[in-house]
């Protein structure tokens, strides 16, 4: 492949860029394919192992997986009610679950008594599979 320089002369890439080049894309190729064929439940449950490992918070991958499931099914629900896709919605639905859960880990208080309904049902589970939750705040707000 040749191109030019700002000298309009031809030049030739080097040979270690064009090879560099094709094994980053072939990477990348191959990640696309991994992720089309992932199941959304393996992906859900690593979207969010990401996300509580970016707030230090490690579980076993039976406790991710089953917070992974009952963030997708609090999506779908959602989803069906305001009539939009859920897929696209996954992702944000993960994002704020993760921001939740790290709020049940650390036994901060939440904004409303919403937030403490999610964040209570997922310490719930995560003392079920043996994670250490810190003492949960008495909600300081009436409902």
């Amino acid at each position: 492949m040749m191109s030019q320089n700002i000298h309009g002369d031809r030049t030739r890439p080097a040979k270690g860029a064009v090879i560099a080049g094709a094994e980053t894309n072939m990477w990348f190729l191959i990640k696309v394919l991994v992720n089309l064929v992932t199941p959304t439940r393996v992906s859900a449950r690593r979207y969010l192992a990401n996300e509580l490992a970016r707030r230090r918070i490690e579980l076993p991958p039976e406790c991710a997986q089953e917070l992974a499931d009952s963030v997708i099914h609090t999506c779908k629900l959602i989803s069906r009610a305001t009539g939009t896709r859920w897929r696209r919605q996954v992702t944000f639905h993960l994002e704020q679950g993760a921001r939740m859960m790290a709020i049940a880990h650390r036994g901060k208080p939440a904004r409303d008594p919403v937030e403490e309904a999610q964040a209570a049902g997922y310490a719930a589970v995560m003392a079920r599979h043996g994670i250490a939750i810190a003492d949960r705040p008495s909600p300081t707000r009436p409902l």
